[in-house]
């Protein structure tokens, strides 16, 4: 068992974050844009149906019918509501993602050398630098 599980594991403690004072990892995103896209789908579908419709047909109280249906579906959508609360969860990760970073930061100065912490890409340019 690593060290950080083992402090969590004797102070009772179930996340990381919950450790070193982050805010907890926002919840997938997935679902939720996965419903709005089938939301999205189905009026598409709808409203493609109710254009056929209206092409159909000659009689003008059908097509106001057909053009209210496609409004309801339109209205359905509520794409701007869903797209911000998207927005807003995408923000918390990034700021979720910024605590570790600056935690990792902080933690990476105080140690003595980063030698074994550079990627192979820079390390001989590293090996040459007085700080290391």
């Amino acid at each position: 068992m690593d060290k950080i599980s083992r402090i969590k594991q004797e102070l009772c403690i179930e996340t990381s974050e919950e450790l070193f004072g982050i805010d907890l990892q926002p919840d997938e995103q997935c679902p939720k844009i996965d419903k709005y896209l089938s939301i999205n789908d189905n009026a598409i579908n709808w409203v493609t149906e109710y254009v056929k419709d209206i092409k159909k047909t000659e009689d003008l109280d059908d097509i106001y019918k057909y053009a209210d249906d496609i409004e309801w579906e339109l209205d359905s959508l509520n794409a701007e509501s869903s797209l911000e609360e998207i927005r807003n969860k995408c923000g918390s990760v990034r700021y979720w993602g910024q605590q570790w970073k600056d935690l990792a930061k902080k933690l990476l100065n105080e140690r003595e050398s980063l030698i074994d912490l550079v990627g192979d890409k820079y390390l001989s340019a590293f090996e040459s630098l007085e700080i290391k």
